[in-house]
Parts: C-alpha cells; sequence; structure tokens
C-alpha cells in the first residue's frame, strides 16, 4: 500500500489529457507515427503480446513488428495481421542481436509474456544498451534491479512496475515513495516510472503527476499489458514524455467508461482496448 499526501501531488484533468493527445496531421504516412518493436509473449503466455500489440496500434503507432518465439509469431499471423514479426532464436541468440539492426525502430517495448529465462536478461542488456528510446513491463523488469547502471542512459526508458515489481528494482518505502520517486527520478534523468497501484503515479526528472481515475475492474490479468500498449501507440508518434501520463489517465477513464453501462467483475483486457478506443475518439473529437 502507498501512503500519500494530497499536497505533495499534481493531476491530470481530461481537458489537459486531450490536449496531450499526439495530433495526426492531414498529409502523412505510417512512417510519421512511430516503428515500434514488441519484444514478448513465450509459448505459456502468447496472450499477453498479443494484447499489448493491438493496443500499440489502436493507440496509434505507424508500424509494429513483434520480436517472439514461434508459437507467438503463428498467433500473430493469426490475430493480428497489421503486425510484422520476427521470430525470436532460443539457442542462437547472441548472434542473432549481434547481426540485429535496431536503427529502423524508433521504439521498444519489451517484456509482456516474455518469460523470466536467461535471454530475458540478455535482452534486456541488449535493449538498454542501444540508442532507442525502452518501455520495460513485466518479465522485461525481473533483472532491472541487477543492471541499474544501464539505466544511465541518454534515450529514454520508461517503466512500468507493480509494488511487488517495484520492490524488486529498488528500495520501497510507503510512508515516503512519492520523496523516493523523486530521488530515483532525478538520480536516472532518462527515467520515467509508472507505479501501477489504486493511484497510479507517474515520476520524471523529479516531477510527480498521480492518475486519480480508475476502479478495480482493472484488477485483472491483462489490463497492464493494455496499459503499455496504449503508452507505447501514444508516445511512438513523437516521443513526448507528457503523452505518458495521458495513457494512463486514458487507459482509467476506459475502466470508469466501462461501469456505466457494465459490472466491475466483467471487464476483459480486449473489452478494455475496445473502450479505449470509444475514449480516444471522445477526447479527439472533443479536443479544444
Amino acid at each position: 500500500m502507498i501512503t500519500l499526501r494530497n499536497d505533495e501531488l499534481i493531476s491530470l484533468g481530461y481537458d489537459e489529457v486531450a490536449e496531450r493527445l499526439p495530433k495526426r496531421r492531414v498529409h502523412s504516412h505510417k512512417g510519421d507515427y512511430g516503428k515500434v518493436l514488441l519484444i514478448g509473449g513465450s509459448d505459456n503466455t502468447v496472450g499477453a503480446c498479443i494484447l499489448c500489440g493491438r493496443m500499440i496500434l489502436t493507440a496509434g503507432a505507424g508500424l509494429l513488428t513483434i520480436m517472439s518465439v514461434p508459437e507467438v509469431v503463428s498467433t500473430v499471423h493469426q490475430v493480428l495481421p497489421e503486425a510484422m514479426t520476427i521470430t525470436l532464436s532460443e539457442t542462437g541468440l547472441d548472434r542473432q542481436l549481434s547481426e540485429f539492426d535496431l536503427s529502423r525502430f524508433n521504439l521498444i517495448v519489451m517484456g509482456p509474456g516474455l518469460g523470466r529465462s536467461g535471454n530475458t536478461e540478455k535482452l534486456l542488456k541488449y535493449v538498454l544498451k542501444s540508442d532507442r528510446d525502452v518501455i520495460l513491463d513485466a518479465d522485461g523488469l525481473f533483472y532491472l534491479g541487477k543492471n541499474l547502471d544501464l539505466l544511465q542512459r541518454e534515450n529514454r526508458t520508461v517503466i512500468t512496475p507493480h509494488l511487488v515489481e517495484y520492490q524488486r528494482i529498488f528500495e520501497y518505502h510507503p510512508d515516503t515513495i512519492v520523496k523516493d520517486l523523486v530521488t530515483v527520478t532525478q538520480k536516472y534523468p532518462s527515467l520515467t516510472v509508472v507505479l501501477k497501484s489504486e493511484n497510479t503515479l507517474i515520476a520524471h526528472q523529479g516531477k510527480m503527476i498521480i492518475n486519480r481515475v480508475g476502479n478495480n475492474a482493472l484488477a485483472k490479468g491483462g489490463s497492464g499489458d493494455v496499459l503499455t500498449g496504449v503508452i507505447g501507440g501514444l508516445y511512438a508518434p513523437g516521443h513526448c514524455w507528457e503523452t505518458i501520463p495521458a495513457a494512463v489517465y486514458i487507459h482509467s477513464l476506459a475502466a470508469d467508461r466501462w461501469l456505466e453501462n457494465h459490472s466491475a467483475y466483467s471487464l476483459l483486457a480486449s473489452d478494455l482496448i475496445q473502450q479505449i478506443e470509444k475514449v480516444l475518439f471522445e477526447m479527439s473529437r472533443n479536443r479544444k
């Protein structure tokens, strides 16, 4: 549990979030809205990668490539034909990465459903040593505590831990969490932390924003993968840090809108993607 004082925090409102949505120009093409590489999925967790990838595209990214094991790649071809794929080598990963060209992507999202094998740590080191912006979620965070030196990088790293994951990476004190997040993001100026809880905290370079919308319908498997996807999809076009708290707000507002016609028991991650699309439609129409 997080202990908070209201006077320590800034929260966003609907109109402010709507203004932070990336603008889509009349004369533009898919390359203008970001080329995302999603590294995730494993034999037993195919869905996490699919949910995240679908949300990345639904939130506006222009191109998505999913790098995963053969079973996930096969499923992507069937259920997410809009995504391109790269089959992840499980035995020759070192050679594959040495020959891989990251320059064709402007954002790397790593972690949903990836698993915690030794290859996961290799991938973590590989992406954090790159000159690409990176979003880390789920299993992509598992080895981060052992590799904190890699956060001293020029390009942005966004991490999206829940409390247990956060405690594996940094010391956690519930009564000083705001101060601690300020200190962490000042120590690592290119780091943005999205600490998921009842009231999600977003920290960047000592700035702190709290998300006060949302409800317990989000307490279900897959909702975190969708959150990573909406962050990635909104961030990819312009790499503006302000889209990160906006994405958190939109994800939570979609759950509030769900309760207008449904119960908190029934929200599935796939429903959440559709609800977020409705919120994006509404915000883009109502933007001042």
